[in-house]
């Protein structure tokens, strides 16, 4: 009865270690770990942030006027899936990372503009992390039939005074 008892002990601890394990879907990188060895943790307690490093997004700020070019024709909150260049220096490296328009903030900035959102074409070798400070650059169609005005030529509204052969 002795080895039995002891047995299915040993069977418990057993299970209890399997289920104290979890793993992560997915291979990342550990930020904010507070886990320390031989520490006991409680149900429910955050020991670290996983960052997946193939799902990085990159928020940026586009004024209104701009942010009604990257409307589509369908609903009213919809982007076009727009080619985007993120681009990071690191000293003398420069890294680029291509992604596509995906989403606008739910709301908008009360400073004016709104926060546009594109997932980043990375993987796990990308030097790119959350917090970085990057330049961002959206590809849009080329403008036909454009001329290149000096902003001071122009009012704020887009006004500009043009004066005819005849000084009309």
């Amino acid at each position: 009865a002795a080895v039995r008892r002891a047995s299915l002990t040993v069977a418990d601890v057993k299970q209890a270690a399997a289920d104290a394990r979890y793993e992560a879907p997915f291979a990342g990188r550990l930020a904010e770990v507070t886990a320390t060895l031989g520490r006991i943790v409680s149900q429910n307690e955050k020991l670290a942030i996983l960052i997946d490093p193939t799902a990085l997004e990159v928020a940026f700020k586009v004024r209104d006027a701009d942010f009604g070019r990257l409307l589509g024709a369908g609903k009213d909150d919809e982007l076009k899936p727009l080619k985007v260049s993120v681009v990071m220096k690191f000293g003398e490296r420069v890294v680029t990372v291509e992604g596509t328009l995906t989403r606008a903030a739910a709301t908008s900035d009360p400073a004016g503009g709104r926060i546009v959102y594109a997932r980043l074409r990375a993987d796990e070798r990308t030097p790119l992390k959350p917090g970085d400070f990057v330049t961002v650059t959206v590809h849009e169609a080329p403008i036909e039939d454009a001329i290149v005005v000096s902003a001071r030529a122009a009012t704020e509204d887009g006004r500009i005074l043009l004066i005819g052969d005849d000084g009309r």
